[in-house]
């Protein structure tokens, strides 16, 4: 398994508090070969990459992208992240994600032409 992949896990590992006998529980597998996967010495297949991405709560394809199954993503980890949580909404909640992130944008916008506009202003004295 490449070192991407057990610094990946033991990252999210880490983050999450989990000791390498936890993460195994979370994931189905004994202590010792969660830590077999976590020190890079086993590959997860596509399955056990299923249960890595249901235990950290991220898609399962972001995890076999890092496991080098799927190729990588145009996206980011983020977007990858986002989207995989916008996939599991109601369309309800959706609309208010979209309205949200609408509404983050459209400052975020007025700010920038804002600033052109102080830069123009001051630029012209």
């Amino acid at each position: 398994m490449s070192d991407n992949m057990a610094t990946w896990i033991n990252q999210n590992r880490e983050q999450r508090g989990w000791s390498i006998r936890e993460f195994g529980r979370r994931i189905g597998v004994s202590h010792t070969h969660a830590a077999r996967l976590a020190n890079g010495d086993v590959e997860p297949d596509a399955d056990m990459c299923i249960e890595i991405a249901r235990a950290f709560g991220v898609s399962p394809e972001s995890v076999m992208r890092e496991a080098g199954i799927l190729p990588p993503s145009a996206r980011d980890q983020t977007t990858e992240a986002i989207m995989y949580l916008i996939d599991k909404m109601t369309p309800e909640q959706k609309e208010l994600v979209y309205a949200q992130i609408r509404r983050i944008v459209d400052h975020a916008n007025r700010q920038v032409r804002e600033e052109e506009k102080e830069r123009k202003t001051q630029g012209g004295e």
